[in-house]
């Protein structure tokens, strides 16, 4: 439960993959505290496993947690879903690392925008979508972006303020098209950050929502 509220939503297979020995046991984790008001299902509008989220109930059984119960808006939800497997696959890589999501970081940063009185003097600012934690407390940020955003300015000014942080030793940045991974290499050579970022597409092997597609490689059209 700790974990789909740190998560926000998992989906049955990834809390079946995760968490169980089979798919059988976590189905049926899963109902009993359906059963006792601590999570809901909800089915999606896809072919595709249920969406698993936490309840007001089970929130507060985890109240240490300091997380509120919800799920993702529909236009972010095959981007939160396949943050979760990118985050799996990278500590398959490293057992041994820990990550923060993007939800506590949000949770963090509204912590110490508060004032002593407990209003908030600021909103959240940037942040990435998940932090990989080594095991010498290294940070490393994560970053997956499915679509190229129509701002194409966006990337320079999320770039050059990744310069400026100095908590990030390293920044992974998954992006499945060609185009864009290009265009992101040049801003980080324009900036002198090549050391410090990796652009990859997504892992070959996850279990991504519908249409989400690890590598789109630039079409060539062929002379005439």
């Amino acid at each position: 439960m700790a974990e789909v509220l740190r998560w926000q939503q998992l989906t049955t297979r990834q809390i079946a993959r995760w968490f169980f020995d089979s798919p059988r046991t976590a189905t049926n984790r899963i109902a009993a505290l359906e059963a006792m008001g601590y999570l809901r299902t909800i089915q999606l509008p896809w072919r595709a496993p249920a969406l698993v989220t936490a309840t007001p109930k089970g929130a507060r059984a985890r109240a240490d947690l300091r997380l509120s119960p919800r799920r993702s808006e529909p236009g972010r939800l095959l981007h939160d879903l396949t943050v979760v497997e990118v985050a799996a696959w990278l500590l398959e890589q490293d057992q041994q690392a820990e990550w923060i999501t993007e939800r506590e970081l949000v949770r963090d940063q509204l912590d110490r925008a508060r004032g002593p009185d407990g209003r908030l003097r600021q909103g959240p600012g940037r942040r990435p979508d998940g932090v990989l934690v080594r095991s010498n407390s290294r940070l490393e940020a994560v970053e997956i972006e499915l679509t190229p955003k129509r701002e194409r300015t966006e990337y320079d000014r999320k770039l050059a303020w990744y310069t400026s942080q100095l908590d990030f030793s390293r920044l992974h940045w998954f992006v499945p098209s060609s185009t864009l991974r290009d265009r992101l290499r040049n801003v980080a050579q324009t900036l002198r950050m090549e050391d410090m970022i990796q652009i990859a597409p997504l892992p070959p092997d996850g279990c991504y929502p519908p249409g989400v597609i690890a590598d789109r490689q630039r079409s060539h059209v062929p002379n005439r």
